[in-house]
């Protein structure tokens, strides 16, 4: 099971860096185009597709940062309470998890029924569905779910290995 989700999350992250390698090409394409060989004509098609994949980069991305537990945070507050009460730093913990569960539930429901009800339009100049477009937030919540519901398992399970060494 551990090697299934390692290889997840191996290709996750591949497809991560290859779609930001797409943003970067079509970026320099796009330059190229207008200022060198097309006589200063814009090539409007692909500055609506780097819009929307550096979106979806977004939306996919949250759920790689939630799991190396990279979000931009003030731990203050946690620090001195960790100090004071292991308890209380452990509550804290797990409310924050909680948290960010609460958070992935919401985008992934609520993404996936924007996907759902905006499947019939499509984008002006590329003529994609945004349901493909808004596809990125119902999966960037699933996969922000199952780092969370995983960590949230890892807080117990490290509480009950550290109970049985004191026992010891």
């Amino acid at each position: 099971m551990k090697w299934l989700l390692q290889t997840l999350e191996k290709a996750y992250k591949f497809f991560l860096v290859t779609l930001t390698s797409i943003v970067i090409l079509l970026g320099i394409y796009q330059v190229v185009g207008r200022y060198l060989v097309f006589l200063r004509l814009p090539i409007s098609w692909t500055e609506e597709a780097m819009r929307y994949l550096h979106a979806a980069i977004i939306m996919l991305g949250v759920s790689a940062v939630s799991k190396a537990d990279s979000f931009t945070t003030i731990t203050l507050f946690s620090d001195i309470i960790t100090r004071k009460s292991r308890i209380g730093g452990k509550t804290l913990r797990i409310a924050s998890i909680v948290v960010q569960a609460v958070f992935f539930t919401l985008l992934l429901y609520y993404g996936a029924l924007l996907a759902i009800r905006s499947a019939a339009q499509m984008t002006p100049t590329t003529k994609v569905s945004f349901g493909l477009v808004y596809l990125p937030i119902p999966i960037g919540g699933l996969m922000g779910l199952i780092h969370s519901l995983c960590k949230l398992c890892g807080e117990f399970i490290s509480d009950d290995a550290n109970a049985v060494k004191e026992l010891r």
